[in-house]
């Protein structure tokens, strides 16, 4: 989705994950337009270490509720998205 947002800007479409590789190469990275390990596999990588990272205390914080009821699955959800933003 971020590509095709970044193409409807007038971007191209690997700034998205380019730019998440600006930890490393700095906030010059989101403006590197072409694909390339250094940026866009780095990127994708990061952005994909940091799913994996945040989806594990979620599926503990599940596991440890075994009601299944779709409104606490949708609001632990929230509470994790909520604090991965502020944290990240």
């Amino acid at each position: 989705m971020l590509s095709v947002l970044a193409r409807l800007e007038g971007r191209s479409i690997f700034q998205p994950a380019n730019a998440t590789s600006q930890w490393l190469h700095g906030e010059n990275a989101g403006h590197v337009r072409v694909a390339d390990a250094k940026h866009t596999l780095l990127g994708y990588c990061t952005h994909h270490l940091s799913a994996i990272f945040w989806a594990l205390p979620f599926e503990a914080w599940l596991s440890a509720d075994r009601s299944g009821k779709a409104t606490f699955t949708l609001r632990k959800a929230a509470i994790t998205a909520a604090i991965a933003y502020l944290v990240d």
